[in-house]
């Protein structure tokens, strides 16, 4: 059960009691058949959205057992048979981003292009230095022309030996050589300029995050408020309906707007845990869970073995994140609240 299930069944429980009182005034004379009709109106109303709630969580359920790899239906058993939305932490200690913020996967791959490029260029300017070369050649052969016999190749008479060098200076393409590393030289500047670029909407990832996470909790604790003074405003209201000092009317708007405050306040609950995801999504978030493992589980691993050898490529070591230590050509980092 959602927690906005919960406030509709809730609420449904509310109403039904409302119309109760509403069928006993009726009977009793004291009041008309209109209070009952807009009674059951309304409470049929918000009995019709459970159904559709319903749905939702079942979708929901089968998108997150997709996910995890498995059928549908297979989380089922990971969630909660609660209604209340997990608890958050008051504040979320980023610690240091520059170095978190190297943990995601599209920083590290932006980084290490950058890297892949650079090298590039020496390997353009080697071309440009003049080369040496050395090549020989030692075996043995045999045949059985004229004196030589087959048996010779297992003897020193059957020895081959050969030898060469050569010397190369790129003197008339030296211009196109040139070029080449021009080119190569613009690619790496392309490079760095994505990788800051990267590392920029990283940290736009992160502040977006910390003010959905900040102000969203800031709006719970007011619907918290609001929806208190909701309830406290429908007993009002229903202990002046069964006294005969107030109408239907106005117990029938305190259930809607206890349900839409109420309703407002689940949403809300969830935004804030939405937003604290997003602040460990932000910053690379679950190398906790990975330290000291692989990205990918044991059982795949032993199928890849099986199928090729992989040496030492598929140990937890292929996976760790830069060292604290490592030097990243970064802009500023930005300010975190």
């Amino acid at each position: 059960m959602s927690a906005q299930e919960a406030v509709y069944a809730a609420n449904v429980a509310a109403q039904g009691e409302g119309l109760r009182i509403a069928r006993v005034r009726f009977e009793n004379g004291e009041t008309s058949a209109l209070d009952v009709s807009q009674a059951t109106t309304q409470l049929q109303e918000t009995n019709a959205q459970i159904p559709g709630l319903k749905q939702q969580w079942r979708q929901t359920a089968n998108t997150l057992s997709l996910l995890l790899g498995e059928p549908p239906g297979a989380a089922d058993s990971l969630l909660k048979d609660s209604a209340d939305v997990p608890k958050v932490p008051s504040n979320v200690d980023v610690g240091i981003p520059r170095d978190l913020l190297r943990r995601r996967p599209d920083v590290r791959e932006a980084l290490q292009a950058a890297a892949a490029q650079s090298a590039l260029i020496g390997v353009a300017e080697s071309a440009l230095y003049p080369s040496f070369s050395v090549s020989g050649f030692f075996g043995s052969g045999s045949t059985e022309l004229g004196t030589a016999s087959l048996s010779d190749l297992f003897s020193w008479n059957g020895r081959a030996l050969q030898a060469g060098g050569s010397f190369v200076f790129p003197i008339f393409n030296y211009g196109r050589l040139t070029n080449q590393v021009r080119v190569q030289d613009a690619a790496f500047e392309a490079a760095v300029l994505n990788y800051q670029n990267t590392v920029l909407a990283a940290q736009e990832d992160v502040e977006n995050a910390l003010a959905a996470f900040v102000y969203g909790k800031r709006t719970a604790a007011a619907l918290e408020q609001a929806a208190a003074s909701a309830r406290r405003t429908t007993a009002l209201a229903l202990t002046q309906y069964k006294e005969g000092e107030t109408s239907f009317t106005t117990l029938l708007n305190a259930y809607e707007s206890q349900l839409q405050v109420e309703n407002r306040l689940a949403q809300s609950r969830g935004q804030v845990l939405l937003g604290l995801i997003s602040v460990y999504r932000s910053l690379g978030g679950g190398w906790q869970i990975r330290e000291g493992r692989s990205v990918i589980s044991e059982s795949v691993a032993n199928d890849m073995r099986q199928r090729t050898d992989w040496g030492e490529m598929l140990t937890p070591d292929g996976a760790t994140a830069p060292p604290a230590g490592t030097q990243v050509p970064a802009p500023e980092e930005a300010q975190h609240r």
